[in-house]
């Protein structure tokens, strides 16, 4: 066994109703250099101990099946204080364990391995070495504002007010570890909640009518940056999600073309990010669009695939340039025998098409390396970078500027689709 911890103190909890596995558990992770470790025997217990005004833990470990209240129950329930990290441990199948870290993940955790009982030395070793590089590779995260609704009449004020600013997460050259871009993450910085999330916001601004607006703001402060960026680093493209519903507006060409014509852009830097679930509002009216943004030079891309209902014949007919993965297919692999499977045959399909493929959601070295060896050409996850607000990215991208430059970009736009000799 190899105990990597050198850092700061590392608090753990750890749940578990086997009084030996738990009490392995805990030894082992104080060998591994945790400074306390806090042993509970059941969910309860451990909502208590994590319900305390002085309790702050960097890492909860809990069991799966476990009388009373469950390992699943106690994530939902353990969602509302304050956790570092989660790792989850079971004697269940893999396939079950997989499954509940997925769960963990849509509670808002941030999973950092799981290990199968009979638990070992080693095993618990590379965790606690996971959670340190974890720990060391990615800014902490930011807090949210508690939810609540949203009017029309609010969110349309904030806009106006600018009160809506971009973070943008980078995209990763796996072969190479250069940033080649970023995606941009709308945030609302309320002057008296603070920070919420677009979860809270994107589906009122849908409904309400405001989805536009947004996405010109967070357009038109991601192409303001972009000098700031070009100082210090290599040229990088900027991806956007745009709505279904703003897919289909026959005026957005000519309104992103304008944008980035102001702001001395070339379109050839921007990618559209189309859900796979938008692509079923209407397949007629998406091709149209999608060609109309390609003729521009915009490359547009299929996110979240695999979570949606798009058919091989939408892929062939729509002319996509990338199809991004998501993180469902990505974590933990190169573990789960039935997403491998699916990635696998996913990347190869891609290449077939002549897209490139983007990966989300990656957190380990295990998760690169595996997709790079597929083909996968570039990344985005924690592993490398959490969303981030301007200022510390252009710090982010400087402390990275060693990496070597990349190709110029051309910084031309067309004035009009007649003045694009070729798509």
């Amino acid at each position: 066994m190899i105990c990597r911890w050198h850092g700061a103190p590392l608090r753990v909890l750890v749940v578990d109703d086997d009084a030996a596995m738990g009490e392995l558990l805990a030894r082992t992770l104080a060998h591994c250099g945790a400074s306390a470790v806090v042993q509970a025997d059941n969910g309860d217990a451990a909502l208590a101990m994590l319900a305390a005004p002085d309790a702050s833990f960097d890492l909860l470990v809990t069991d799966l099946r476990m009388a009373g209240m469950d390992g699943i129950e106690l994530l939902e329930r353990a969602s509302r204080h304050r956790v570092g990290a989660i790792a989850l441990a079971s004697a269940l199948d893999q396939e079950v364990l997989d499954a509940a870290a997925a769960v963990a993940r849509t509670k808002g955790h941030r999973l950092v391995g799981t290990l199968h009982k009979p638990v070992t030395a080693d095993a618990v070793a590379a965790l606690v070495d996971s959670f340190r590089r974890a720990a060391t590779a990615v800014p902490a995260p930011v807090a949210l504002a508690p939810q609540r609704p949203w009017r029309p009449i609010e969110m349309r004020c904030a806009l106006a007010q600018r009160q809506f600013v971009p973070y943008f997460q980078p995209k990763i050259e796996l072969a190479s570890g250069r940033p080649v871009g970023v995606e941009v993450l709308a945030r609302w910085h309320h002057p008296r909640v603070g920070l919420i999330g677009p979860e809270q916001f994107i589906g009122p601004m849908e409904t309400g009518g405001l989805i536009d607006l947004l996405t010109d703001t967070m357009l038109q402060q991601a192409l303001a940056c972009v000098a700031d960026w070009d100082a210090v680093a290599a040229p990088l493209t900027v991806a956007l999600n745009v709505a279904p519903q703003t897919l289909l507006d026959p005026a957005l060409p000519n309104r992103l073309i304008g944008m980035l014509r102001d702001a001395a852009v070339a379109p050839e830097r921007v990618t559209i990010e189309v859900t796979e679930s938008g692509l079923d509002i209407g397949a007629h009216a998406i091709l149209e669009s999608v060609t109309r943004l390609r003729m521009f030079g915009f490359k547009v891309s299929v996110d979240d695939f695999g979570t949606g209902h798009s058919t091989l014949l939408q892929l062939s007919k729509i002319p996509f340039t990338e199809l991004k993965i998501d993180r469902f297919f990505v974590s933990g692999e190169p573990n789960r025998d039935k997403a491998r499977a699916i990635l696998e045959s996913v990347v190869l399909m891609a290449h077939k098409l002549g897209l490139e493929v983007v990966a989300e959601g990656i957190e380990r070295d295990s998760e690169a390396d595996f997709l790079r060896a597929l083909g996968c050409q570039s990344g985005q996850g924690f592993l490398y970078a959490r969303p981030m607000p301007h200022a510390e990215l252009v710090q982010w991208l400087a402390r990275r500027a060693s990496m070597g430059a990349a190709p110029r970009i051309k910084t031309t736009v067309p004035d009009s689709l007649e003045e694009k000799a070729s798509p």
